[in-house]
């Protein structure tokens, strides 16, 4: 499924610019019905910080406005490891 960003989109910095091409450029052409269909059972993962430059909730927001479905997000908490090994 064609949902990853180019690299020249993965490589603006300005956020809503980032969102504005991603949807001209992929979701624009995609059905959420498909979309959904194929995700089904599926979970997307994210490496960003925050959601500002994530393409994942970009389809999530878009698949809740088109379908009127909710994608939930799945919360975690980074625990620091004892510092055993010196570093």
């Amino acid at each position: 499924m064609p949902l990853a960003p180019s690299w020249e989109i993965i490589h603006i910095k300005d956020p809503e610019l980032y969102k504005k091409r991603y949807c001209q450029e992929v979701i624009s052409k995609l059905d959420p019905k498909e979309v959904a269909t194929d995700l089904d059972g599926c979970v997307l993962l994210c490496h960003e910080k925050d959601s500002t430059h994530c393409h994942r909730r970009i389809v999530a927001e878009w698949l809740e406005a088109a379908l009127g479905i909710k994608v939930p997000e799945m919360d975690y908490v980074v625990k620091k490891m004892p510092n055993s090994m010196g570093f």
